[in-house]
């Protein structure tokens, strides 16, 4: 077993430094009971030796040098190590939400300080590193993202930091909704169909508020029509005397 040390010891030698990888990464497929117990137990002395770290069962972390310091090493990952490693193994199959996605789009100043990614089969979030997975409501394609990230901000107007509900929707329809293609709105309205009824009456709302009254009742088939979604704004030019999409105003 001495080359298949060698051969790990190489594989983590190769790898960047400050890069998250799992055991996978080393296994390489399928594999013998012996060889998996060979390589668990390489990994373990790396461990001993500090050249690597385990960040949890399966899932490590290869140091790296602290910038602009002689002798110090980072020896722990980052959050946003580990959501570089999940954006890698994903391949595109998740994307940005919660706070992060809302400084991102420029519905608040606020810089988020967790990293949230949505995917369809969410591991277990790393709480200490301030990184979290949610479901996804659908499957997700490089095509869908950005109604999907749409709709996430609609969905959570409420949690948006230093915003009330009514300027996120104001300014996620100048920011977004407006820059979309003709031919996309029936695509967000397709998607709006996975989130709650209340998700879709706003957007019926601002449909109809950007002159699109036709999709806009369209959309309001798509919840029932004597639902009553009371929601807390002020001064927005988009949910203001919404009644007709089942939107009231909380005083």
């Amino acid at each position: 077993m001495k080359n298949l040390s060698k051969n790990v010891r190489d594989m983590v030698d190769k790898r960047p430094a400050g890069q998250v990888f799992s055991f996978e990464d080393i296994l390489q497929g399928k594999s013998t009971r012996k060889k998996y117990l060979s390589i668990a137990k390489e990994l373990s002395e790396l461990q001993r030796l500090q050249r690597i770290t385990r960040i949890r069962k399966g899932l490590y972390f290869k140091p790296r040098k602290i910038e602009f310091t002689k002798d110090l090493w980072a020896m722990k990952a980052s959050g946003a190590d580990i959501a570089s490693y999940y954006r890698r193994k994903l391949n595109g199959k998740m994307y940005v939400t919660g706070a992060p996605l809302f400084n991102g789009m420029g519905l608040t100043e606020q810089v988020a300080v967790s990293e949230v990614l949505a995917v369809e089969n969410p591991p277990k979030s790393f709480e200490k590193e301030r990184v979290f997975f949610v479901k996804s409501k659908c499957a997700i394609s490089d095509d869908n993202v950005k109604f999907l990230q749409i709709l996430d901000c609609i969905e959570n107007m409420e949690n948006v930091s230093a915003k009330e509900p009514g300027e996120v929707i104001d300014s996620l329809t100048n920011l977004a909704i407006l820059q979309l293609k003709d031919n996309e709105y029936s695509e967000l309205m397709d998607y709006s169909t996975y989130y709650m009824p209340r998700t879709r009456a706003v957007l019926a709302a601002i449909l109809a508020t950007i002159g699109k009254k036709q999709l806009a009742m369209e959309q309001k088939k798509t919840y029932t029509q004597n639902s009553r979604f009371e929601i807390y704004f002020e001064n927005s030019k988009i949910l203001e005397n919404k009644e007709d999409y089942g939107i009231y105003k909380v005083h």
